[in-house]
């Protein structure tokens, strides 16, 4: 599916008015139209899907999301953030927030 003409336009003004790429501000257009949840690390981007009011989550809280919908167990969860620590930098404090917060929920 083509972004649609809203899209467009919303995608040519953050162009203008933020320092992001060409596929982060088209994301962000999606996102915003489309009233989709947001994968996303970058900062500058998070600050704009907030003042855009995009729901998003960071790549770290993708498997957190997985295993509260009980898509992974506790177990697969702890797999999945030491295989990601290997391919991206992750707060040691992030895993550990996550972790306590997999805990707490017990799905």
């Amino acid at each position: 599916m083509r972004p649609t003409a809203g899209e467009q336009k919303v995608t040519v003004r953050l162009l203008r008015t933020t320092r992001l790429d060409d596929g982060e501000v088209e994301v962000l257009a999606l996102a915003s139209r489309r009233k989709l949840l947001l994968v996303v690390d970058d900062k500058e981007a998070r600050h704009v899907a907030e003042a855009l009011g995009i729901a998003y989550i960071g790549t770290a809280g993708v498997p957190l999301e997985a295993y509260l919908r009980r898509h992974l167990t506790l177990a697969g969860l702890e797999d999945v953030l030491i295989d990601l620590t290997k391919v991206l930098w992750l707060s040691p404090t992030v895993v550990a927030a996550i972790l306590k917060k997999a805990r707490e929920a017990k799905p």
